[in-house]
């Protein structure tokens, strides 16, 4: 990851709706947080729930949102969300 340039800021963002991709793990749950400590990293996101697709399980995507939601709790961060499909439980 590069991070360079004046004034260009970035959210941080875990693709959970596609498992290959997800924070299913210890690991890329370790690496999203690091990435989050970084000075130009200014939101979690995006994140969400994408019920239209389902690349990975509803309680997958259920868990990864939660991590994400913590963490944006934690470092006092904003999120930037998404939702398809998933209303009533967003």
């Amino acid at each position: 990851k590069t991070w360079s340039g004046d004034n260009i800021y970035s959210n941080i963002n875990d693709d959970n709706d596609d498992e290959r991709n997800s924070t299913s793990t210890q690991s890329s749950m370790e690496e999203m947080r690091r990435m989050l400590q970084h000075p130009l990293a200014v939101a979690v996101g995006e994140c969400g729930l994408d019920f239209n697709r389902n690349f990975s399980s509803k309680s997958e995507q259920r868990r990864a949102f939660r991590y994400q939601l913590t963490l944006a709790l934690e470092l006092n961060m904003p999120l930037f969300l998404h939702e398809r499909e998933a209303h009533e439980e967003f």
